[in-house]
């Protein structure tokens, strides 16, 4: 089913953390154990280099353009070097590890209105291959089920469909979802927020099983959601505090765990949703606070980079910065890679930071 959604586009979903599997005695050459920030060496690379994501603890996949050539490099954060990962003339969009590090889909772009996903292994050789009509994508690995993926494709005028693929199987199927932006709850089930009655941003979050099309909900309201193998996370408005927001963990038996409190930040959608990443295997939350509520174009204060450990109940202020960035935390949950390009990194223990790329 095709729906219309320029306005939903402003909803930020991200794929969740995992534990990684780990390299092989090749790829830790030049490692050690007990390392720190100052251990991490630099890129000194031109402009269109970006960070893809983590490859394993001590290495991330740079993508870099030469010569009307794309190619994916694994790069050793501590000794500095370099080797080839995968090589291709189309032009690379990005490259996202699965939820244990044992696949990559690769996003490249076939023309202005058709894309392709390719899933690699981590020799980087090609598993399968998959084409959309498409302008854009979105996508949500299943962390239940690695061989399932839920993509999302859109056209110009924002009009979408959505498809469960099975990377094993090489099935492409379309689902009759009528929601763009869905995650995996378990290995057969999707969720998104039923934003056709939407109420200050918030909706209904509706669980719907890809192979009967049955329905229920998870939560009456929400502003957005995510989760790990073992939490459900939702973001709720506060209606006892104006301009703030309660995220609640609840566990898979929908019995609620954790929660705690963040200022929000408003835009001419509504309320903005803050960045966010998880350390699946350790099973903390990361995200942003900014110091009060207020529209987000007026705001000019600091962000408080802030992780929240489900099973503590225990929030650590990580970091001051200048403005929030998509997180991807490392497979041992030390470092995240901050922004679209990752070129920042953060050490998430002692909050000190990084340029990856000069």
């Amino acid at each position: 089913m095709r729906k219309n959604v320029f306005v939903l586009l402003l909803i930020f979903v991200v794929l969740t953390g995992c534990q990684a599997h780990q390299p092989n005695s090749k790829i830790r050459e030049g490692t050690k154990e007990n390392h720190t920030i100052d251990d991490i060496k630099s890129l000194h690379t031109q402009d269109s280099t970006a960070i893809g994501d983590w490859y394993d603890k001590h290495h991330v996949l740079v993508i870099d353009k030469k010569d009307k050539k794309y190619e994916v490099n694994r790069y050793n954060l501590y000794s500095g070097k370099s080797s080839s990962f995968f090589k291709t003339s189309n032009q690379v969009m990005s490259i996202k590890r699965s939820p244990d590090s044992k696949m990559f889909l690769l996003q490249t772009s076939l023309s202005e209105e058709k894309i392709e996903l390719s899933f690699l292994n981590r020799k980087g050789e090609l598993q399968k291959r998959f084409s959309f009509p498409a302008y854009e994508v979105e996508y949500n690995w299943n962390s239940f089920d690695e061989n399932r993926i839920v993509v999302t494709t859109f056209s110009k005028d924002w009009s979408f469909d959505v498809y469960a693929l099975n990377i094993e199987t090489g099935e492409k199927k379309h689902l009759s979802t009528d929601q763009p932006f869905v995650q995996w709850v378990s290995k057969t089930n999707i969720a998104y927020l039923d934003n056709k009655d939407l109420m200050n941003n918030e909706a209904p979050l509706v669980k719907e099983n890809i192979e009967t099309n049955k329905k229920n909900d998870l939560s009456k309201k929400g502003l957005m959601f995510s989760n790990d193998q073992k939490y459900l996370l939702v973001l709720h408005y506060d209606r006892n505090q104006e301009g703030y927001g309660i995220y609640t963990f609840y566990d898979m038996k929908k019995q609620k765990v954790r929660e705690f409190q963040v200022p929000l930040l408003s835009d001419y959608s509504g309320w903005s949703v803050p960045y966010y990443g998880w350390d699946s295997h350790q099973h903390v939350f990361y995200t942003y606070k900014p110091k009060y509520s207020t529209n987000k174009a007026s705001y000019n204060e600091e962000f408080t980079l802030t992780g929240f450990s489900l099973e503590t109940g225990q929030e650590n202020k990580i970091a001051l910065l200048t403005e929030e960035k998509p997180i991807r935390v490392s497979p041992d949950g030390k470092y995240a890679l901050l922004g679209l390009n990752g070129k920042k990194i953060v050490d998430l223990r002692t909050g000190e930071t990084k340029s990856l790329i000069k």
